[in-house]
């Protein structure tokens, strides 16, 4: 099935499995408590994402690039991340 549109649309409780969703364009979709398991998000760009709250476990993030991010916080692997920036940033000031 290619080109299919849903639009106005009410899942809630929907399972997806072996899905293929290449070249898929989400807008205005909200995935609130919702799980997802061994997903592959290569080469996909987010943009107006709200992660508020949201955790990540066994995450690769290899190669990717975070822009104008509210990450109060955002802890990894245990390390305030901003905080971690801050020093950073105040330590280049000297």
């Amino acid at each position: 099935m290619s080109g299919f549109q849903l639009i106005d649309l009410v899942i809630d409780g929907t399972r997806f499995d072996n899905v293929v969703l290449n070249k898929s364009q989400f807008n205005n979709i909200s995935f609130a408590e919702a799980t997802f398991n061994n997903i592959s998000m290569a080469s996909v760009l987010f943009t107006d994402i709200n992660f508020q709250n949201a955790k990540f476990q066994d995450v690769n993030m290899a190669d990717v690039t975070i822009e104008d991010a509210n990450i109060a916080g955002l802890t990894i692997n245990g390390f305030d991340i901003e905080s971690l920036i801050n020093a950073e940033i105040e330590r280049k000031k000297t």
